[in-house]
């Protein structure tokens, strides 16, 4: 994570998800201030440590850039993200809407506000499809084979 820094003002997305809460109980320990935002479409808010700050927001929503601008986070943890393989074939429009076009909305909140970085979580399996060696590494030929693994390649893309 972020070891041996002075405290920064994160925004943990999907932040009550079991990936995003635990992002946000190792930034606490470590001293920074956190923000965890979730849609709660899977996440749940017992999945969140003691004393984490919490808005209910989809990363769509047209107030993200709202909170940016009255946060101004240093860093961002992109955890966010409709994750279902299966779903994905049978709403492929909603997995375009909330893992591309919601991830671009935060893209721009973070650039237009200056935040001085962001990791994302993406899907090695999703994204490189059928692996043609074992460790599979970063510069692995893309092959989604399913649209969310098409949505999760698209946005790493844009980042």
């Amino acid at each position: 994570m972020m070891a041996n820094t002075e405290p920064l003002k994160c925004l943990v997305t999907g932040g009550a998800g079991f990936i995003g809460s635990n992002i946000v109980r190792a930034l606490l320990a470590q001293g920074h201030s956190v923000l965890a935002i979730d849609d709660l479409s899977t996440g749940r808010l017992s999945n969140l440590p003691e004393g984490a700050n919490f808005i209910e927001m989809d990363i769509r929503s047209p107030k993200l850039p709202e909170l940016f601008e009255q946060e101004k986070f240093d860093f961002v943890s992109h955890q966010a993200a409709r994750g279902d393989v299966r779903q994905s074939l049978l709403r492929p429009g909603e997995y375009v809407d909330v893992n591309i076009g919601g991830g671009v909305n935060l893209l721009e909140c973070c650039r237009q506000n200056r935040v001085k970085g962001i990791a994302f979580a993406s899907s090695g399996g999703c994204v490189y499809g059928e692996p043609l060696s074992v460790p599979t590494k970063e510069d692995h030929p893309i092959q989604p084979r399913d649209p969310y693994g098409a949505t999760k390649a698209c946005f790493e893309t844009y980042l």
